[in-house]
């Protein structure tokens, strides 16, 4: 098997895999990949999402441009399951290069801290004959499948069970994590001891995917829970693909859609308390024909009132005219006053703002410097918002 690693945003990696394996990576828009008629080597490179993946001749892992303690940050944000409490301290103590051996050593660490006040448990209604009472008899059983013996005793009683949808959300992410390449042997070997305290739970049926409610009985174990809805829904890749019956595993983040999910929740904590409502729209129409699709990042509105059209770049590229122009298209569609575009970049600019002549439209652009501390980018987020504030809400931002 090829081994390959590539960095996200990087250069061309030469790599012996086979054609089904590079059509995959291209349809799953896992990596470009770069085809020579003569049959040399494929040339690979990254696209937006870091992990890794293992195909029949190929395990591929891809590398953020990111810290992993910055990648757990924006993912704290992007998936709501997740605490968004995290101490950078305690992030950096398991900070690891790649992000499968992050994801494990995390998912340990946080499953170890909870697991000290037990497994998580509840209780199960349970009907069964019985030598002595237990639990309330069942007169009308006893009569009926009994004809007046007194033995055995038909009777309901409540039990403890470990076996409830939080410990088998863990076992499920603990035998996935198994599966996935690049975990560490010293991780793998905790995994297999975790997996043997968690082997109460039932394991799910394969296919399906386990869930879990956040509800105040399970506050302590929530953490470990989030991580593993990671591991099992956030970024999960399982497939088998029509050509040579090709199976892939992996875990893989999709950068653009992490900053877009990590923008529409941290914004709209800071926004909504002021009122309304502010999510991602998903396709709409700019035309009365519905010819014209479009799809917005993140929209705060309130009623039949938008706020303001936040758009997510999470690109190394410059500025582009074509970003603004969409941004007009956003604003004209919603009837939007003002317009934010954020791009995801390594160094801090300064704010740009156009005041469009007609129709009357802010339009902003801002950097977020995600590679700033983590205090600092909550700073740089708070800063987009009360110049959100300032337009919608002029109030508020005083």
């Amino acid at each position: 098997m090829t081994v390959v690693t590539l960095d996200e945003g990087g250069g061309w990696v030469t790599a012996m895999v086979s054609p089904t394996t590079a059509d995959a990576l291209e349809k799953e828009r896992i990596a470009t990949v770069g085809r020579k008629p003569d049959g040399t080597p494929y040339r690979l490179k990254a696209k937006l999402r870091v992990g890794a993946v293992r195909f029949p001749d190929l395990e591929l892992c891809i590398k953020p441009k990111l810290s992993i303690s910055r990648l757990w940050f924006l993912l704290g944000f992007a998936y709501d399951k997740v605490e968004r409490g995290w101490q950078e301290q305690e992030v950096t103590a398991w900070d690891q290069p790649h992000v499968l051996p992050a994801m494990a050593y995390a998912f340990l660490h946080a499953t170890g801290k909870a697991l000290a006040y037990g497994l998580p448990h509840g209780y199960r209604r349970e009907s069964r004959a019985l030598p002595v009472v237990r639990g309330r008899i069942r007169e009308a059983d006893q009569l009926r499948r009994h004809h007046g013996q007194m033995l055995p005793i038909e009777v309901e009683y409540s039990s403890l069970t470990f076996d409830v949808p939080e410990t088998r959300v863990l076992r499920a992410a603990t035998e996935r994590l198994l599966t996935l390449p690049g975990v560490a042997s010293a991780a793998e070997a905790r995994l297999h001891d975790l997996l043997r305290l968690l082997n109460r739970a039932s394991s799910p049926r394969p296919g399906a995917v386990p869930s879990w409610t956040p509800t105040p009985s399970n506050a302590r174990y929530q953490t470990a829970l989030g991580l593993a809805d990671l591991v099992l829904r956030g970024g999960s890749l399982e497939f088998q693909g029509n050509s040579n019956q090709l199976t892939v595993n992996g875990l893989l983040f999709y950068m653009d859609k992490v900053f877009e999910d990590f923008l529409e929740h941290a914004l709209g904590g800071l926004l909504t308390p002021h009122g309304g409502v502010c999510n991602a729209q998903g396709v709409v129409y700019l035309d009365t024909a519905n010819k014209l699709k479009m799809e917005t990042d993140v929209r705060w509105w309130e009623g039949d009132r938008t706020h303001a059209i936040i758009d997510a770049k999470y690109s190394a590229k410059p500025m582009k005219a074509e970003y603004r122009y969409q941004m007009l298209a956003y604003c004209a569609r919603f009837g939007s006053p003002q317009g934010h575009i954020v791009y995801a970049g390594g160094n801090r600019e300064p704010t740009r703002r156009h005041q469009i002549i007609n129709p009357r439209i802010e339009l902003f652009e801002h950097t977020l410097d995600l590679s700033a501390p983590i205090d600092e980018i909550r700073a740089q987020v708070q800063a987009i918002a009360d110049q959100i504030l300032a337009l919608s809400h002029p109030a508020a931002s005083t």
